[in-house]
C-alpha cells in the first residue's frame, strides 16, 4: 500500500471500525483477535499522529497475539531507530524475524540499521545487491486477490529513494529515483513527492514546484503538498504566493498546527506582524507551550515593540528549552537574552548567555550576547570590553566585526554600526558581494538609510533584496506598506528618489 493509499485508508469507515474495536478492547481488558496486519496499521496510524506510546502499545499487543509475526517486530525495529536512536535495540528486534520470512520490508529495515551502524555506503551496497535479486524475481509478492496485481506490486527503487529522503541522503535518493519510471495510479503520489523532497533538499526550487504542482493535481486537498509549495515559494522569495499556499493548508486542516507556523512565517516576511502574531497564537492554542511556537511568537511581539508580552513567552520558552534541537536552541537563547535585557531582567539575560556558552562549548558567541546585554543596560564600557575581547580572539574577522555591527545597529548606535559593517563587507565587495553574509548587507543597508546616505543605500539595497531577502525584510519592512514583496523594495525606493 502506498503512503497516499494508507492515508486514505486510515480515514475510512473500515479502519475507524477496527480502531474503535481495538481501543474498546484495551478499555475493557478483552482480548480481541484482530488480524496482525490490521493491528500494525493501527500502530502506524498512532505513529503518524505522533502518539509514540500508543504506537508501541499496539505493536506489543500484536506480538502478544502473534509472537513470531515479522510485521510488528519490524515496526518496533523502526521505532527503535527513528524514535529512540537505539541501533542495538533495533537490531535485537530484527534478529527475532525468522530468516525464511525475509521480505522487502525486512530488507529496508536492515538497510536502515546499517545506515546508522556501518554507514550509508555499506547500506547502499547491500541494497544494490538485494535490488538485483528483486529484479530477477527472487521475492514472492503478497498481492491482494481483489487488487490489480500490477498496481499493487512494490517499486523497490522508489521505496529505497523514499527511505533515503527520510534520512537526509538526497544524493542517494536521486540515484535510486533514476531507476524508476512514473507509476500508474496512487503510487504516482509517492513518486512526485519524493522528487519534490529531493529538489527541495538541493535548493532546486523551480524543479520542486513542478513536482509539487503534479502532487496537487492528484490531490488538491493534500495539506502536505500545500505546505511544501509554501516552503518552495518562500525560498523563491515569492512570499505572497507562499502565503496563499499556507492559507490553503489552513483552510483544509484548520485544527492542524503546522499550517499556522507556515502562515505566520509568511506574514512575518511580508511585515503583516499583527496577523503573524495571531497565527502563532493559534498554533500555541493547538500546541500549548511548544518551544518553537513560543520563540516565534516572542520574536514577533518583540518586533511589534510589545516587550513585556514577548518576555512572558520567553519565560515559557526557557522552561521548555531542553526540547529544542541544538540549532534552534542557539537562536532561542540569543533572542531570549535580547528580550530579557530589554524587559529589564539582566539576570535572566546573563543566564541565557551562560547556557549559550555551555551549548557552544566556547565563549565567542556568548560574549557577543553579553556585550549586547550590557549595551541594553547602558553600560557601554562593559559592552565594548566584551566586543574587544571577542574581536582579538577571532583576529578581527569580518564575521565578528559584522556581528558587533549588527548588535550596535539594534542598540541604536547607527554610526558605529555603519562603520563596522562597512569594514566587514570590504572582503566581499572585492568579489561582487555574492558570498556576503545576509545579515551584513541587510543591516548595512538599513544603516545607510537611517544615516541618510541615499546613494549608498540604493546601491546596497539592490544587492540585499537578492542576497538576503528575509533579513532585508526584517530590517527594512517598516519602511514599506505591509504586504510589499522584498523583491520590489529597490524599485519602490528608486521611484521615491526620482520623485524628489
Amino acid at each position: 500500500m502506498t503512503s497516499s493509499d494508507f492515508n486514505k485508508y486510515i480515514k475510512s469507515s473500515e479502519f475507524r471500525a477496527l480502531l474503535a474495536q481495538y481501543e474498546n478492547a484495551l478499555k475493557t481488558g478483552e482480548m480481541v483477535f484482530l488480524d496482525s496486519d490490521d493491528i500494525v496499521d493501527i500502530a502506524e496510524y498512532y505513529h503518524i499522529a505522533g502518539e509514540i506510546e500508543k504506537a508501541e502499545e499496539a505493536a506489543d499487543y500484536c506480538l502478544s497475539l502473534y509472537p513470531n509475526e515479522s510485521a510488528p517486530l519490524l515496526f518496533k525495529a523502526r521505532m527503535a531507530l527513528v524514535d529512540y536512536c537505539d541501533v542495538d535495540m533495533a537490531r535485537s528486534f530484527l534478529n527475532q524475524v525468522e530468516e525464511e520470512d525475509e521480505s522487502l520490508e525486512t530488507v529496508y529495515v536492515t538497510a536502515e540499521i546499517m545506515m546508522n551502524d556501518v554507514g550509508v555506503r555499506k547500506a547502499d551496497e547491500y541494497l544494490q545487491e538485494k535490488y538485483a535479486s528483486f529484479m530477477e524475481g527472487n521475492y514472492v509478492l503478497d498481492c491482494d486477490d481483489e487488487m490489480d496485481e500490477e498496481e499493487d506490486t512494490p517499486d523497490f527503487a522508489l521505496d529505497v529513494a523514499m527511505m533515503y529522503c527520510e534520512h537526509g541522503y538526497d544524493e542517494y535518493a536521486e540515484k535510486w529515483m533514476e531507476k524508476t519510471s512514473i507509476p500508474e495510479g496512487s503510487a504516482a503520489t509517492d513518486y512526485y513527492d519524493t522528487w519534490a523532497r529531493i529538489y527541495m533538499a538541493q535548493s532546486r526550487w523551480d524543479e520542486a514546484v513542478v513536482m509539487i504542482d503534479k502532487l496537487i493535481d492528484i490531490d488538491a486537498y493534500s495539506v502536505h503538498a500545500w505546505l511544501m509549495m509554501s516552503e518552495a515559494r518562500f525560498n523563491q522569495v515569492q512570499y505572497q504566493e507562499a502565503l496563499q499556499s499556507a492559507e490553503y493548508a489552513v483552510a483544509i486542516a484548520p485544527d492542524a498546527p503546522e499550517p499556522y507556523i507556515t502562515r505566520g512565517n509568511c506574514l512575518y516576511a511580508l511585515n503583516h506582524l499583527e496577523a503573524a502574531q495571531k497565527s502563532f497564537e493559534r498554533y500555541l492554542e493547538i500546541c500549548p507551550e511548544e518551544p518553537v511556537g513560543e520563540l516565534l511568537l516572542a520574536s514577533t511581539l518583540f518586533c511589534l515593540k510589545k516587550t513585556q508580552e514577548a518576555f512572558e513567552h520567553v519565560k515559557v520558552l526557557i522552561k521548555n528549552f531542553d526540547y529544542l534541537p541544538v540549532a534552534q536552541a542557539r537562536d532561542a537563547l540569543k533572542t531570549s537574552a535580547s528580550i530579557a535585557a530589554k524587559a529589564g531582567d539582566i539576570s535572566l539575560a546573563m543566564d541565557c548567555c551562560e547556557r549559550l556558552e555551555d551549548l557552544d562549548d566556547g565563549t565567542e558567541e556568548a560574549d557577543l550576547i553579553r556585550g549586547s546585554v550590557y549595551l541594553e543596560a547602558n553600560d557601554i564600557g562593559m559592552a565594548m570590553k566584551y566586543f574587544s575581547k571577542v574581536s582579538a580572539e577571532t583576529d578581527y574577522s569580518p564575521q565578528t566585526v559584522s556581528r558587533i555591527g549588527v548588535i550596535c545597529y539594534e542598540a541604536g548606535l547607527l554610526l558605529l554600526a555603519y562603520q563596522m559593517l562597512k569594514e566587514a563587507i570590504k572582503p566581499y565587495e572585492e568579489v561582487g558581494l555574492e558570498d556576503c553574509p545576509p545579515q551584513t548587507i541587510a543591516f548595512l543597508t538599513g544603516a545607510c538609510r537611517n544615516l541618510g546616505n541615499r546613494d549608498e543605500y540604493l546601491y546596497y539595497l539592490k544587492h540585499a533584496v537578492r542576497i538576503a531577502p528575509l533579513d532585508t525584510a526584517s530590517v527594512l519592512g517598516d519602511y514599506f506598506p505591509p504586504g510589499t514583496e522584498v523583491r520590489d523594495y529597490w524599485e519602490i525606493e528608486q521611484k521615491r528618489k526620482d520623485e524628489k
